[in-house]
C-alpha cells in the first residue's frame, strides 16, 4: 500500500480532515461511513479558561469526504475519569459522551470515542483494513499477526465496540507503551502518533505487511453472464424481500467467486466484522431456488446469475455490495480458513442499539421511499416534472424517452436514483430492453406512468394513412406494450403496484382536426379500464389522469403543431395559450407540475382504495365540443 501523504495544511483541525480522507479514500480501508479519527487539543474557553479536547469523526459520516468543520468536539476531562472506572453500559456510555459535547447540537461521536479518549496520542487513527482482517480472520490470526509484528503492534482479543473494548485497548496500550498500532481481533487497526503523518504512516506500513502475509490471488475463471436468468429472477426475490430496492453484480470477479464451492462454504460463516453487519447482515444467503430464502440478510449470492444486494434506497444497496465485493476478496485472501466473529458476537452487534444506531439510513424517506417508478416521455414537459415530483417523494426514477433529456436536465444522471433509457415505444423489443434494464438497475417496479405521446393536427378527410397509424402505434399501442411489459414483473413480484395512463382531455372532449390523436387516446383510456379489472386480483390499481393544454417544456407543441391548432381554433398563433386558458373555467394555465402533483396522488398510498378511475387536470373546460 502506497502512502499517499503530500502538502497537507498546516490547521491542525483541518490536517485531521486531510489525514481522514486519506484513509477513506481507500475501499481497502474503509467502507460505508467507517472507520474515525481524533486529535487531542487545548482551546480556551468563553472564560478564558484551557479546557482540553478531543475532536472526533462524527458517526456514519464518511471519511472520504469530511471537513475540518464536521468534527465534533468533547470535553476530555469528562470522559478520562471514565477508564478509572469499571467499564460502563452501553446506554450510560452514550449518555456520558452526550454530555461531553461542547456543542450538544453537533453531530453523534463515533460509537469508539471512549477508545480514542482513553489513549494518551494526540492523532489516533483507526480503520477496517482488508489485508489486516485476512490475516486475522482465522483460528491461527492472532499467533499470524504476533508472528508478523511482535510488541509493535500488540493485538486486543475481540470485544464487542464501547467501553469494554475501550478499556482493553487502554490497558494494551499501557504495557506497550513503544508500540506503533494496536490490532482490534476481527475488526480493525488503531495506529497513534505524535503528529498526522506519524499516525498515517504506521498505518500504511502494518497494511502493507498484512497484504505481502495475504497477497490476494487472482480470481479463478467465470461462467458466462446469465442476464435472462437474472431478469426473471429479480422480482421474485424483490417479492420475497417485500421492500426497498436491489443491487445487481455479476462482474467476472463475483461470478468467478460463487463458482468456487469453497469460497461460498467461507462465505457462510460471516461477515469481516460487527460494523459490516449493520448493512450486510450475519452472513450471506446462498440461493439455487427461491425455496431457500432467508429474510434476514441484505446480501443474496446466486451461483451462475451473481449478487444482489439490498437497501430501503439504493445507495444503501449500493453501500452493500461494495462491502461485500471487499468481504469476497478478504475470503480469497484467506482462503477456506476464513472464520469471523462467532454466531453469538454476530447475533449481538447486529441488534445491538450503539451499533445500530450507526446505519446509514435505516429505511427510505418519503412517500414514495425504496419505490421504483418507470416514467415513458419522460426527458422533458409532463414526464420529467412527474420525475422530479417522485424523486422529490423518494422513488427511484427510470426516466424512458426516444429523446435525449431536455437541456439543463442532463444533470439527473449523476442522481443513483436515476437511470435513462433510450426507447421507442411503439417498438415492443426497446420496450422490453428498458424494462430489463429496470430490473437489474432496481430489482423492479412499483409504479408505471405510461405517459409518451405524439400528436398531429389534421382534418380527417387530409390526414395521411401513415399518420394515422403513427398515432395509434405510439398512443395507443405504445402504452399495451408498457402495460404488457409492467404487469409480468408486477405478477411475479407480488406487491401490488401503480400504473398511471396520461390520456388527454380530447378523450373526454375531442377537438376538431384532432382526430388521430383524440380516437388512439380514447383507445388508451380503454385499455386502463381493462388493466384496472385484470390487476385488480394482484392489487395492481391504475388510474388515467386527463390533462389539457400543457405547453410549457414540452415538445408537443412545436411551431408546427401550434400554427395547426391555432388555425382549427380560429385564432392568431400568437394568443393560441391564452386562448387555452381562457376556454376554461378556472382561466388558468396548466403547467407539466400540476399534471405530475395528479400522477403523484394515484401512485401513492393516498389513492391506495382508488383503481379503474380518472382525474382531469384542464382547468375545468366548458364544453364537450368547444369550438
Amino acid at each position: 500500500m502506497e502512502s499517499l501523504w503530500k502538502d497537507p495544511p498546516s490547521a491542525e483541525l483541518k490536517q485531521l480532515a486531510y489525514v481522514s480522507r486519506l484513509l477513506g479514500g481507500d475501499p481497502e480501508l474503509v467502507l460505508a461511513g467507517g472507520g474515525n479519527s481524533s486529535l487531542k487539543v487545548v482551546e480556551t474557553d468563553a472564560l478564558g479558561r484551557q479546557v482540553p479536547l478531543l475532536y472526533i469523526k462524527p458517526s456514519g459520516l464518511c471519511m472520504a469526504t469530511i471537513q475540518g468543520v464536521d468534527f465534533t468536539a468533547l470535553r476530555l476531562g469528562d470522559l478520562e475519569p471514565l477508564a478509572q472506572r469499571e467499564p460502563v453500559d452501553d446506554e450510560e456510555m452514550v449518555a456520558h459522551v452526550r454530555r461531553a459535547q461542547v456543542d450538544p447540537d453537533a453531530r453523534r461521536p463515533s460509537i469508539e470515542t471512549l477508545l480514542h479518549a482513553f489513549l494518551p496520542d494526540r492523532w489516533v487513527l483507526h480503520s477496517h483494513p482488508d489485508a489486516l482482517l485476512a490475516v486475522g480472520n482465522r483460528p491461527d490470526g492472532p499467533a499470524r499477526l504476533l508472528e508478523l509484528f511482535g510488541a509493535d503492534v500488540p493485538i486486543v482479543p475481540y470485544r464487542r465496540p464501547g467501553a469494554k473494548l475501550a478499556h482493553g485497548v487502554a490497558a494494551t496500550r499501557r504495557a506497550n507503551p513503544s508500540a506503533k498500532g494496536i490490532v482490534l481481533h476481527l475488526h480493525g487497526l488503531v495506529t497513534f502518533g505524535s503528529d498526522a503523518r506519524e499516525a498515517y504512516e504506521r498505518h500504511i506500513e502494518i497494511v502493507t505487511r498484512c497484504e505481502e502475509a495475504a497477497p490476494l490471488p487472482s480470481p479463478g475463471p467465470a461462467p458466462e453472464p446469465d442476464r435472462a436468468r437474472a431478469i426473471e429472477f429479480a422480482p421474485r426475490l424483490r417479492g420475497r424481500k417485500a421492500s426497498g430496492v436491489l443491487r445487481f453484480d455479476d462482474d467476472p470477479e463475483v461470478l468467478a467467486f460463487l463458482d468456487d464451492g469453497t469460497l461460498l462454504e467461507a462465505a457462510r460463516r460471516g461477515p469481516a466484522t460487527a460494523d459490516h453487519i449493520l448493512l450486510t447482515g450475519r452472513a450471506p444467503c446462498v440461493l439455487t431456488e427461491l425455496a431457500d430464502f432467508d429474510p434476514d440478510t441484505e446480501v443474496y449470492l446466486v451461483p451462475g446469475v451473481g449478487m444482489w444486494t439490498c437497501g430501503g434506497r439504493i445507495e444503501d444497496a449500493d453501500a452493500a455490495s461494495d462491502i461485500y465485493r471487499h468481504t469476497m476478496r478478504m475470503i480469497r485472501r484467506a482462503g477456506g480458513a476464513w472464520q469471523p466473529m462467532s454466531e453469538e458476537d454476530a447475533a449481538y452487534a447486529e441488534d445491538w442499539p450503539s451499533q445500530t444506531r450507526k446505519r446509514i439510513q435505516p429505511s427510505a424517506d418519503g412517500e414514495l421511499g425504496g419505490k421504483v417508478a418507470w416514467i415513458s416521455g419522460a426527458s422533458s414537459g409532463i414526464g420529467l416534472a412527474t420525475a422530479l415530483r417522485f424523486l422529490e417523494a423518494g422513488a427511484h426514477v427510470v426516466l424512458s424517452d426516444i429523446e435525449e433529456l431536455a437541456a439543463g436536465s442532463e444533470g439527473l444522471l449523476n442522481n443513483p436514483r436515476v437511470v435513462f433509457t433510450k426507447c421507442d415505444v411503439s417498438d415492443a423489443a426497446q420496450v422490453q430492453a428498458s424494462f430489463d434494464e429496470t430490473v437489474l438497475a432496481f430489482g423492479g417496479i412499483d409504479i408505471v406512468v405510461s405517459n409518451a405521446g405524439i400528436a398531429k393536427s389534421a382534418m380527417v378527410e387530409e390526414l395521411a394513412l401513415k399518420d394515422w397509424e403513427r398515432s395509434f402505434a405510439v398512443n395507443s399501442t405504445g402504452h399495451f406494450l408498457v402495460a404488457r411489459a409492467a404487469m409480468r414483473i408486477l405478477r411475479a413480484q407480488g406487491l401490488g403496484g401503480s400504473i398511471v395512463f396520461n390520456a388527454s382531455k380530447n378523450v373526454l372532449a375531442p377537438g376538431k382536426g384532432f382526430g388521430a390523436y383524440s380516437a388512439a387516446k380514447a383507445a388508451e383510456a380503454q385499455l386502463a379500464k381493462v388493466l384496472a379489472l385484470e390487476g385488480a386480483d394482484m392489487g395492481v390499481r391504475v388510474n388515467t389522469v386527463h390533462p389539457d393544454a400543457v405547453f410549457a417544456d414540452t415538445g408537443l407543441w412545436s411551431p408546427e403543431m401550434r400554427a395547426e391548432r391555432a388555425k382549427a381554433h380560429g385564432v392568431p398563433v400568437e394568443e393560441l395559450e391564452d386562448f387555452y386558458s381562457q376556454r376554461n373555467l378556472l382561466k388558468r394555465p396548466v403547467r407539466p407540475e400540476d399534471v405530475a402533483e395528479a400522477i403523484l396522488f394515484f401512485a401513492s398510498e393516498r389513492s391506495s382504495r382508488t383503481t379503474g378511475a380518472f382525474l382531469t387536470v384542464d382547468g375545468g373546460v366548458k364544453s364537450a365540443f368547444p369550438r
